[in-house]
């Protein structure tokens, strides 16, 4: 099956790193050891994972077919429909309740 506007959690992964979007460690010595490189890299990509569920769990993004976690690997994920509208209408709820308990001009 084809799907429009969607992405790849495994591309997804490399540009939440070099976009720098999850912490990586403070690299203030240098890495002498392949294997030491290797942990940061592993450690780099969990921290991504770990960032697209946040994505998963705050319906920002979304699996094409609701089936799976945020995942490294190739598996196709797409913005969630309406996202601005939601935010907007808990934004206007958030308001209403406050505004309803006496607090006015907020």
């Amino acid at each position: 099956k084809k799907y429009k506007q969607c992405f790849v959690g495994k591309e997804a992964i490399s540009i939440i790193i070099a976009l720098k979007l999850v912490s990586t460690k403070d690299v203030a010595k240098r890495r002498e050891s392949v294997n030491e490189s290797s942990q940061l890299i592993i450690e780099n990509e969990s921290n991504a994972v770990t960032f697209g569920q946040q994505l998963i769990t705050n319906k920002i993004i979304t699996h094409v077919t609701g089936e799976h976690t945020f995942k490294n690997g190739n598996f196709y994920y797409e913005f969630v429909a309406n996202y601005d509208d939601e935010i907007e209408e808990k934004k206007q709820d958030i308001s209403s309740s406050m505004n309803g308990n006496g607090l006015k001009g907020i």
